[in-house]
């Protein structure tokens, strides 16, 4: 028997798994490029809080918004951008999420109040929860399962090296550049990493059939969210007795169980 054919079929499997695995660690470069850039923006940001506060002249409860918008949102759009990546190509719509990031980002240092600012940055938060909502995903997906921990494992790593490093790089650039400089550096970093996930990525179809989203407990969980935040940034200024306290800590009481 001719065992030329077995050997070439063996040779042309350990070919596409290498091929295989080398994709799967280029994939990881760029959900680990997002989780640190993205995490890097955040943690810098708080140090750059007093410049930014004092340019607005910024009141106590927009300085707070500032700081918590950010996380509330990327939190309670989190579990909606995670079901919405079931109904469309996730490559597709990480790359939208790197682009929106991206430009909220830029947008930001331009901005003209306060308010506009912490808009823009519901922005960015949105996109992060969209590139964060598929990252654990698009690696799970293309490593085998002897190496999902360690690649997980690297890619987690990137927000814990990006929390380290934030203080550092927002103290340094607020000083040298002044505070916009902590938005403006996201552009060409968030253009490089959108060109390398364009260029590494791809196309992750959607499963087949209709995909429901859950539109009740998501706005029931951004109600409930929003109001405890709402309250938790307004009793520093308008204390526990009045009406945005104890409105946003009944809202919270009311639609988070629900």
């Amino acid at each position: 028997m001719d065992a030329r054919p077995e050997t070439a079929e063996r040779a042309a499997t350990a070919d596409a798994s290498e091929a295989d695995l080398r994709y799967a660690w280029r994939a990881l470069s760029v959900v680990t490029s997002a989780a640190f850039f993205t995490s890097l923006n955040f943690s810098s940001l708080t140090i750059a809080l007093p410049d930014i506060v004092r340019h607005f002249d910024a009141s106590s409860v927009e300085a707070s918004w500032i700081v918590v918008v950010f996380g509330l949102v990327a939190t309670c759009a989190t579990l909606a951008c995670g079901r919405a990546a079931d109904a469309v190509d996730r490559r597709t719509l990480y790359l939208g999420a790197f682009a929106l990031f991206t430009a909220a980002s830029l947008l930001a240092g331009f901005a003209p109040t306060a308010r506009a600012l912490i808009a823009l940055q519901g922005l960015q938060a949105l996109g992060e929860a969209m590139l964060m909502a598929n990252s654990a995903v698009i690696v799970a997906s293309v490593f085998p399962r002897a190496l999902v921990g360690r690649a997980l494992g690297i890619y987690l790593a990137g927000f814990s090296v990006a929390a380290l490093a934030g203080p550092t790089v927002g103290g340094v650039v607020a000083t040298a550049l002044g505070w916009q400089w902590v938005f403006w550096v996201n552009g060409p970093v968030g253009l490089a990493c959108l060109a390398w996930g364009a260029a590494t990525l791809r196309p992750m179809p959607a499963p087949a059939g209709r995909v429901a989203l859950d539109v009740r407990g998501n706005l029931l969980l951004i109600a409930g969210l929003g109001g405890f935040v709402v309250a938790l940034s307004s009793v520093g200024s308008a204390g526990w007795g009045s009406a945005s306290v104890r409105f946003g800590l009944l809202a919270a009481l009311v639609f988070l169980p629900l």
